[in-house]
């Protein structure tokens, strides 16, 4: 819905969406209107009422399939998103969204930034949510075998939600330019190594970690998205 409010703001961080893999199988049209609605709301009123800042949160699968071989994406390394799957709802809408605050900027002077986060992680999240970490805690806390809908062999680059959080406050203080990826490269594990660090933290349980192929669409990504290069932000300081 518009924003309708007779307070002062001076600052906007959106990063309201769904971001749960269900909720782009199962809510797609959910996803898109939160990300293109809701963000062109959120610029309509900062156009209308002068802000000194406005914060989009964007998603590393905005980078869609990378065309190179390269290991971690800078900012500029757009690759391709089929705009034929449900589950390009979520890729899809992130970008139509960065255009939105790029247009919204160029013709209404809103002062955008946009901050591209991956697997964040922290406490305080749903162990409902069907993201990977939080779906494996919940299995070592009920006592079940950690499943893995692959070989487990892809990548995660983790950053804890504090870092995460400086790292946008600083982007949208701070930032020069229009997008940053807000990311950390010293935090690399694959998907099964992560499964085998939470399991062994409950050893009287004695869960296992079994990989197998996914019966039918469950939400995930079927292409390889690289990982994204922390350089830029570093290099604002």
């Amino acid at each position: 819905e518009p924003l309708e409010t007779t307070d002062t703001i001076h600052y906007i961080i959106h990063a309201a969406s769904p971001v749960g893999r269900l909720d782009f199988i199962q809510n797609p049209l959910s996803v898109i209107s939160a990300n293109i609605k809701g963000t062109e709301n959120l610029l309509q009123y900062a156009a209308q009422n002068p802000v000194d800042g406005f914060l989009f949160i964007s998603s590393r699968e905005i980078y869609g399939e990378p065309v190179s071989d390269k290991r971690f994406i800078s900012e500029d390394d757009y690759g391709v998103v089929n705009p034929t799957l449900v589950r390009s709802c979520y890729p899809e809408s992130k970008r139509m969204a960065e255009n939105l605050c790029v247009c919204y900027a160029a013709q209404h002077h809103v002062p955008v930034k946009i901050a591209r986060l991956a697997h964040v992680y922290g406490p305080e999240y749903s162990l409902s949510s069907n993201r990977v970490w939080e779906d494996f805690i919940g299995k070592a806390i009920s006592g079940e075998d950690i499943v893995l809908n692959s070989d487990g062999s892809g990548e995660l680059a983790l950053t804890y939600v504090s870092d995460a959080v400086s790292g946008l406050l600083f982007v949208l203080l701070n930032g020069e330019d229009m997008g940053y990826n807000v990311s950390n490269t010293s935090e690399i594990v694959t998907v099964r190594e992560l499964a085998e660090l939470v399991a062994s933290l409950v050893p009287e349980k004695k869960i296992k970690v079994v990989c197998r192929e996914p019966k039918e669409d469950m939400g995930y990504l079927k292409n390889k998205v690289a990982m994204m290069s922390d350089e830029k932000v570093k290099g604002l300081g």
